[in-house]
């Protein structure tokens, strides 16, 4: 059992307590007849345990003291773990400031974005003789031109995305509908299925594109977004589609706030006459470099989902968009730099190029704010090319410097981040506990994003004798295993992986494979399930020392 101190968040307040005095008032609970409030002895038995565990993996904060963080996350538990929060707070040795934020190195390594910005097929197609970059010491952003056709902007994309790879871009992102002209009357007529995933090419050519062009490119792309039609419930979204350098498609987002204002004199524009909104905070995991969070366009009017994506551990924010030229020389380089400050991280923001020809005029200017709120990286309203290098000591600096993440009041004011939906994932321990009432069904505690990893070892038997046999059973058997493992009847296999599978079933048997397993919820209207499981395949040279399951029997 660790014997520094140990810092326990819980019901938006910070507890510093002693391990001994810990397990001595669990012990007094138990003695004095509270084993009656079975939540307050779980609480504590939780933490006991977490103390005790040899496979806990204990995160110093770096300072002196070496204190060992732990986040309880128990919104149907307020009322008794409260009550034990307070009998802790008079056992422990001092209680300590509002202070959630756990300062970890938001980005692993340093990392170039190149925002990639359409417009105009037709503008395009008279000017791409003419090659405009603007290059600075901080690299170069990419600015295109969007129009009617939509083969014509992809194969251009593909070309821009391609051009930002060869540069250095690890990450490129494209603006908002990068496909299509952007208005309420192309929405439908441009709009793409994409669920159940992964759609066919007929269904979504975009899709199909954007995963060639990334992995062409050994690059992660942020899609824009495009036009999205869910055929279960007749809805229309505007949605973003991440992918990553292996073209697997890593992440979506629909817009959470449409755009719907009118500004008398100057422009009125309704995207809810056709569009529905999204309903989720995302966060994208970037394995080789950190988290960003990704939001569209008048997204980044509400500070609240900066400040989740933010307090969840992202070092940049994303937002692909096209605002206008009332609103953009008003607010968007504004609200940009103001996010970048409110959360001390990276921003870029992505718009479509401006073409005067076309039915809605885009403001352009492409940026890339620093931590710091400072603008790095910013295009013209013309098409040109600019990198941004986003550098981990920036974030580091800025929040030594003004530790607002250690000075915030959620004794004061809520904290939007600890909504149990969400979660809060930070570099320290989180647990989330509920309690189920009787009677009353309500929304899953399971949490909206689980990703497992997890070495099959697939078994003659299988796969049967003939080959013909082999891999069918073989994805039987996948998709049993995934359908045990996440707790999910919906179980979707990445053509990949599905590819795979069948190659190596054919070649021979035993063999084993590496796959990852992502819990995710389904927010399709009348979905029979409220959760499904994604399986893809996971390249590794040798699985050996990985931890193994074995399958033997269909």
């Amino acid at each position: 059992m660790p014997t520094a101190p140990i810092l326990i968040y819980s019901c938006q307040s910070w507890f510093r307590v002693d391990a001994a005095r810990l397990q001595a008032q669990h012990e007094l609970s138990v003695r004095s007849g509270r084993t009656k409030q079975s939540h307050c002895v779980t609480y504590l038995g939780l933490l006991l345990s977490l103390l005790s565990s040899a496979k806990a993996k204990w995160l110093s904060n770096q300072t002196p003291r070496s204190e060992c963080r732990i986040t309880i996350i128990a919104e149907k538990l307020k009322p008794e773990v409260k009550v034990m929060n307070r009998l802790l707070q008079v056992n422990a040795i001092e209680s300590t400031p509002h202070c959630n934020d756990i300062m970890a190195s938001l980005l692993k390594k340093p990392l170039k974005i190149a925002l990639v910005q359409l417009a105009s097929g037709k503008f395009w197609e008279l000017k791409r003789a003419t090659k405009i970059q603007h290059e600075s010491e901080y690299g170069l952003i990419i600015c295109i031109f969007l129009g009617a056709d939509k083969a014509v902007n992809l194969a251009h994309a593909r070309s821009k995305v391609l051009e930002a790879a060869r540069a250095g871009a690890s990450l490129v992102v494209l603006p908002e509908c990068f496909n299509s002209p952007y208005g309420t009357q192309y929405f439908s007529k441009y709009a793409e299925t994409l669920l159940p995933s992964p759609p066919s090419q007929e269904q979504s050519p975009s899709f199909h594109a954007l995963s060639s062009i990334a992995k062409e490119a050994k690059a992660y792309l942020v899609g824009g977004s495009i036009p999205e039609f869910a055929p279960e419930s007749k809805k229309y979204y505007n949605t973003s589609l991440v992918f990553s350098p292996t073209g697997c498609l890593i992440a979506s987002h629909r817009k959470t706030h449409l755009f719907d204002i009118d500004i008398p004199g100057k422009i009125r524009f309704k995207e809810s006459e056709v569009l529905s909104a999204g309903n989720k905070v995302t966060i994208v995991d970037l394995p080789d470099y950190g988290k960003l969070g990704l939001a569209i366009c008048y997204d980044i009017r509400f500070p609240e989902t900066a400040m989740i994506a933010a307090r969840k551990g992202c070092f940049l924010l994303v937002y692909p968009g096209a605002f206008n030229l009332t609103t953009g020389p008003l607010h968007w380089s504004l609200l940009g730099r103001a996010r970048a400050m409110d959360n001390e991280v990276y921003v870029a923001l992505c718009s479509p190029a401006r073409d005067l020809d076309a039915t809605y005029h885009a403001w352009g200017h492409s940026l890339v704010a620093n931590p710091k709120a400072e603008v790095i990286a910013e295009a013209a309203e013309k098409e040109e090319i600019v990198y941004a290098d986003l550098e981990p000591q920036t974030i580091e600096d800025i929040r030594k410097g003004i530790p607002i993440y250690e000075q915030r009041r959620f004794d004061v004011y809520p904290d939007p981040s600890a909504d149990q939906k969400l979660g809060i994932q930070h570099s320290l321990i989180t647990i989330i506990m509920s309690s189920a009432q009787a009677g009353k069904k309500g929304r899953s505690a399971i949490s909206d994003v689980v990703t497992r990893e997890y070495t099959i070892h697939l078994h003659k038997r299988v796969h049967g004798v003939s080959f013909k046999k082999r891999a069918p059973r073989a994805v039987k058997e996948i998709r049993a295993f995934a359908e045990q493992a996440m707790g999910t009847k919906d179980v979707r296999l990445d053509p990949q992986l599905n590819k795979k599978v069948w190659e190596s079933g054919i070649k021979g048997v035993p063999f084993r494979l590496r796959v990852r397993i992502s819990r995710k919820r389904n927010d399709e209207e009348g979905a029979k399930e409220k959760l499904y499981s994604y399986v893809q395949a996971v390249n590794v040279k040798d699985p050996k020392g990985l931890q193994t399951t074995v399958i033997e029997d269909a």
